[in-house]
């Protein structure tokens, strides 16, 4: 009879271990509670999940009290973020929608107001580095830090299903992408 036991008991112990190991791995929350709202909280009462009329209606809302203008060529939303950022920084983004119209990803683009080519202390590569901080801080995650393939500075943290990428575009702009699988 122990003959038997013991192979099922190397089975599902090896199961266990193997799906614990690919929730952990793949980010998935373990343990009870299931999801956190929180993970849906993008800025300025935009939310992963929410319809594209009601980000239409938000930034609308927010147009008219003027912290919101139209993005360059209107393909994108503006706002200026005067102080957050040491010094005056403009952010634009744009999300993605499912196929059922709702919010999943949101690209955000940041650059100093006053860039210039020969303002090398408005690069990108001092920019990256207050982002992340001030992501940090507003998400209260931690990031970790690594190079891209091409040796530029990349900032990431996966929470659950939300992911956070900061990435230089080039001397101007830092890139930010925020993801979340829930609503893919």
């Amino acid at each position: 009879m122990n003959k038997k036991i013991i192979p099922i008991l190397l089975l599902f112990i090896v199961v266990a271990g193997g799906t614990w190991w690919l929730m952990k791995k793949n980010h998935f929350q373990v343990g009870g509670g299931g999801y956190d709202p929180a993970l849906d909280s993008i800025f300025y009462n935009i939310n992963f999940g929410m319809t594209k009329q009601a980000f239409y209606d938000t930034c609308w809302r927010l147009n008219k009290t003027g912290a919101f203008v139209n993005g360059g060529s209107n393909l994108s939303v503006e706002h200026p973020l005067p102080t957050e950022l040491g010094l005056p920084v403009t952010m634009n983004f744009y999300p993605a929608f499912s196929e059922k119209e709702i919010l999943y990803q949101m690209p955000v683009v940041y650059n100093y107001q006053s860039w210039a080519p020969w303002n090398k202390e408005l690069y990108s590569d001092t920019l990256i580095v207050r982002v992340a901080e001030m992501l940090e801080k507003d998400y209260g995650i931690t990031f970790t830090k690594e190079k891209t393939k091409d040796g530029r500075p990349a900032y990431y943290n996966y929470t659950g299903p939300r992911k956070i990428l900061i990435t230089t575009q080039d001397e101007q702009y830092v890139k930010v992408l925020m993801e979340n699988e829930r609503y893919k």
